[in-house]
């Protein structure tokens, strides 16, 4: 169905998984703001208070808060772990 597509329409070109990535690597780098993010004032290490973790500076990547940053779990990945808080 893909190919029938393609060949009827010029604009269609079908690519591999590599084409892809290739594609989105070259997307992402067009993306990349010019001005580097602020980092918050306070550096001081910081505890998560569900599990004891450390928090982490993270930046949203999508959603209404893309592009801000916010203090996650470093035990996300491991306990599944999801307190987040905002950064001031």
């Amino acid at each position: 169905m893909a190919k029938e597509a393609a060949k009827e329409n010029p604009r269609i070109e079908l690519i591999d998984g590599l084409r892809l990535v290739e594609y989105y690597k070259m997307a992402r780098a067009k993306n990349v703001p010019d001005v580097p993010v602020p980092m918050p004032v306070e550096r001081r290490s910081r505890t998560c208070p569900r599990c004891s973790g450390e928090l982490i500076l993270r930046t949203a990547k999508r959603g209404e808060r893309s592009g801000k940053q916010f203090w996650g779990c470093s035990n996300f990945a491991k306990t599944n772990c999801t307190f987040t808080e905002n950064v001031q």
